[in-house]
């Protein structure tokens, strides 16, 4: 799986877009869904980038105190799924019963409301599809853009 992709990016200067300027193409990170799975049982889904997933996987299960060490974590496997990705981990069978009896969903507080789905098929919803008829000038999504300051005092914060 690739971890970022090329975009092509519009400049813009003052609502008008600068066509004379030449399109140029940025990386952006890629994001999937991925499974955390221990001894096969689905524990969350969250978004990230697919890179050291490996790493992702141990740092989870340590942050989260699903494991007391690294020597607890027996066997992990990134496996590529359709939409996503798993982390398939074997934990020790005393860490295994630890978690079987604190199981939970992790709510997701901020971000894409992913985290708290157990397997990548309750990630991937599919929305119906937008109206095509809705118009929007280039002016108005220029007025929209420059007028969310206004209602983020914490983006003008940080």
């Amino acid at each position: 799986m690739t971890t970022s992709r090329q975009v092509p990016v519009h400049n813009w200067r003052l609502g008008q877009s600068e066509s004379a300027a030449p399109v140029l193409d940025d990386s952006i990170a890629a994001e999937v869904p991925v499974a955390l799975t221990y001894n096969r049982v689905s524990h969350v889904v969250m978004m990230a980038t697919p890179a050291d997933l490996e790493d992702f996987g141990l740092g989870f299960s340590l942050t989260e105190g699903l494991i007391g060490s690294s020597s607890d974590l027996l066997g992990l496997k990134v496996i590529p799924r359709e939409g996503g990705v798993e982390v398939a981990m074997t934990i020790s069978s005393e860490c295994f019963d630890r978690l079987s009896t604190r199981r939970r969903n992790l709510a997701g507080r901020t971000g894409c409301g992913l985290c708290g789905a157990e397997n990548i098929e309750q990630a991937l919803r599919y929305p119906p599809a937008v109206d095509h008829c809705v118009m929007v000038s280039n002016a108005a999504l220029q007025r929209a853009i420059t007028s969310l300051n206004v209602h983020q005092p914490l983006q003008a914060c940080t």
